[in-house]
């Protein structure tokens, strides 16, 4: 399935070289065009619209962000390209859109082609840049978190997420309401994406929402009761940690 795509990268050398690799490596793609800047980007997206488009997030002149803001396309897809450490990174991966980490690795390439392939004439692109523009207006700080069910993203605000715990080579969400979700990335994925969030991995097959604990018990092994009824162990390595955490969150 072909995919007409624009480049937006202010860096030559760097446009080269995606341009290259994706001739190379991903023949479903056709580049339509490259900008270097916002305004040349909102522009050529406006007029060419354009399956999929590879975005920068800093520009020398304005940034990836501003240019999702202005543009108007529909099923627009977008992989972003950009350092790990960047500061709008962490509301990217929980927006659902797809990324890239430079240098770029010809495997995660394919990867996120394949992926935009497979959601062309869909609105899932549109409603991941409408999540990220979100947070971006937040502040950079997420309130969902997509997840990946049965052949479907839904997203669910993190408010209304009780715990997760280990499910076969997967993750269980308990939700508010008794909702349940399964889904194939596994706890150790969630515990890094969701740090900072009032989340804390209490333990090997467990991770918690701290703000939905109901009580402490250590009648003999230390508990966390949560607000669905359920008690959960707590690693010994783990219960000095989360005593503070809770004394932060008391003050």
């Amino acid at each position: 399935m072909e995919l007409k795509t624009i480049i937006v990268e202010d860096e030559l050398l760097s446009s080269m070289f995606l341009g290259n690799l994706l001739t190379e490596f991903c023949p479903q793609v056709q580049v339509i065009a490259k900008a270097t800047g916002e305004d040349e980007a909102v522009e050529f997206i406006n007029a060419l619209q354009p399956d999929l488009v590879f975005l920068d997030i800093e520009l020398q002149q304005g940034t990836g962000f501003n240019v999702l803001k202005r543009i108007n396309c529909p099923q627009l897809q977008v992989i972003f390209a950009t350092a790990f450490d960047h500061y709008g990174i962490k509301a990217i991966r929980f927006s659902g859109v797809d990324y890239l980490l430079k240098p770029i690795d010809i495997d995660a390439l394919q990867k996120v082609i394949e992926n935009a392939a497979a959601k062309k004439h869909s609105n899932a692109g549109s409603i991941a840049i409408a999540h990220l523009l979100q947070s971006v207006e937040n502040n950079f700080t997420p309130s969902s978190l997509p997840l990946h069910s049965t052949g479907k993203v839904e997203y669910i605000n993190l408010e209304d997420i009780i715990r997760i715990e280990v499910y076969e080579t997967g993750s269980n969400f308990i939700l508010k309401a008794g909702r349940k979700i399964l889904v194939t990335r596994n706890l150790k994925e969630y515990e890094l994406l969701l740090a900072g969030h009032h989340f804390f991995r209490i333990h090997t097959a467990h991770i918690i929402n701290t703000r939905e604990i109901s009580n402490l018990t250590n009648n003999g092994e230390a508990l966390v009761l949560m607000t669905d009824n359920t008690s959960i162990p707590i690693s010994a390595k783990k219960k000095e940690e989360l005593d503070k955490i809770l004394s932060r969150q008391i003050q």
